[in-house]
């Protein structure tokens, strides 16, 4: 007996069924919203980048971390693995755009990580770039964008940390830590919440740094409010380097109050982000109810990147965030409508009459935007109202020989359990205004 082969997305991989579908697709039209409020313009760059493109950004090592290929002229290339590269590359390389400049995207990319939780090798992510502005308020205007984003769902259980790489990299080295060894203790402070002390004190010791120094660097990269700021100054008061980033951090934490986010805001300065480019403020948010999700959207200046790719070299800021985390957050606190889903509004049945007869209503209906579909199979009516009550379709439209002689329709509202007969004129503001109640 020969059985039949199951065929598989591959590892990581996933099919979006239709009704998670449409509810991406609401999540990308309240996210498209906050980036029309806040001036960004969307743009898509290429999935596929050479791969001396990836690597410019990440060093040659990410060819382990990516899904890297040949072509069949033997170019080596590789699927983008986030939206920062395409975008930076982009404008690079199009020196006559004015600056400064707001673009955003929400597109799929790939990594060949290890899926876990909220974490898979293809998945999507909304991304906005500040490039062309030096001002702290760019930072601030991309974290205030991050949390409006939330805020569009009515989620507002999560806090945003932000910090400052600059002043992680000073107080470094003002305790004693090699400057050859920075990048590698930043990755290690990035662990700070994964890490046990013990664990941390082993690892700063691999790269030259004792525990007393250790300790002195905990004290101040650590979490807290403007009085950690205050600390930092006092502390540190002849490292002219660190004065300024705490200054710099301190106008963004008050330009932030002023937009009314400071409930959102904890000044964190263990928040550094592990990947080497950043160069100034920095920033993750967490779910408050649930921190395994991780971070649910990131981002930090990075001044150094676009030039890498083109003539032209700009300071830049921007943030990103995954779709699939979002869509985590936002079902564990019911967060999404009932009304968002694949089905159509109405099904329009024919009694004893040939189809054709209902095909100008249906027209008119989907002429109105009321997603509509009709009785295609020819169906008595109780196994088209089996069907409809099956895809949860709330309106049928009941019409026969006696609807069409009346210009009338009979309507049943399955989820009411009622029937009405509505003039076909008042039919679709009836409609209208049904549907409109319901969500």
């Amino acid at each position: 007996m020969s059985s039949q082969k199951v065929f598989k997305p591959p590892k990581g991989m996933q099919d979006i069924p239709p009704d998670e579908m449409a509810i991406r697709e609401w999540v990308y039209d309240k996210i498209k919203q906050v980036f029309r409020n806040y001036g960004v313009k969307l743009v898509e760059t290429t999935f596929v980048e050479e791969f001396q493109t990836l690597a410019a950004k990440s060093g040659p090592d990410i060819k382990e971390e990516i899904y890297y290929f040949k072509d069949k002229s033997g170019r080596e290339l590789g699927l983008r693995f986030d939206l920062t590269v395409g975008i930076a590359r982009l404008v690079a390389n199009n020196p006559q755009w004015p600056i400064p400049l707001r673009l955003g995207a929400i597109s799929c990319m790939w990594r060949y990580d290890q899926p876990g939780y909220g974490r898979r090798r293809w998945f999507y992510q909304w991304n906005v770039e500040y490039l062309g502005e030096k001002s702290v308020y760019a930072d601030v205007e991309a974290i205030a964008l991050g949390i409006d984003v939330f805020l569009s769902f009515n989620y507002n259980q999560f806090i945003v940390k932000i910090g400052h790489r600059q002043i992680a990299e000073h107080i470094l080295l003002a305790n004693g830590a090699p400057e050859s060894k920075i990048p590698d203790l930043l990755r290690i402070i990035d662990k700070f919440q994964k890490l046990t002390e013990d664990q941390l004190i082993a690892e700063f010791a691999k790269y030259g740094v004792t525990k007393e120094q250790f300790f002195q660097i905990k004290s101040a990269l650590r979490k807290g409010k403007e009085e950690l700021l205050d600390y930092i100054e006092q502390t540190y008061q002849n490292n002219t380097k660190i004065l300024n980033a705490v200054n710099e951090l301190r106008d963004a934490y008050h330009a932030l109050k002023s937009l009314k986010k400071e409930q959102f805001i904890e000044i964190d300065l263990s928040i550094v982000r592990g990947i080497g480019y950043y160069t100034g403020i920095v920033w993750e948010a967490y779910d408050l109810k649930d921190p395994q999700a991780g971070s649910i959207f990131g981002g930090g200046r990075y001044d150094s990147l676009v030039g890498l790719y083109g003539p032209r070299q700009l300071p830049a800021t921007g943030l990103a965030g995954g779709i699939e985390r979002l869509l985590i957050v936002l079902k564990q606190h019911n967060l999404i409508p009932p009304y968002v889903s694949a089905k159509p509004a109405v099904f329009v049945a024919n009694i004893k009459i040939p189809i054709h007869n209902i095909l100008p209503i249906v027209q008119e209906l989907r002429n109105a935007n009321i997603p509509t579909i009709y009785n295609i199979s020819g169906w008595k009516i109780k196994k088209a109202l089996s069907y409809a009550n099956n895809e949860n379709i709330n309106y049928v439209l009941i019409i026969g020989e006696q609807e069409l002689k009346n210009k009338e329709v009979t309507v049943k509202v399955m989820n009411q359990a009622k029937e009405v007969k509505i003039p076909q004129s008042e039919l679709i503001s009836f409609l209208k205004m049904q549907i409109k109640s319901n969500t």
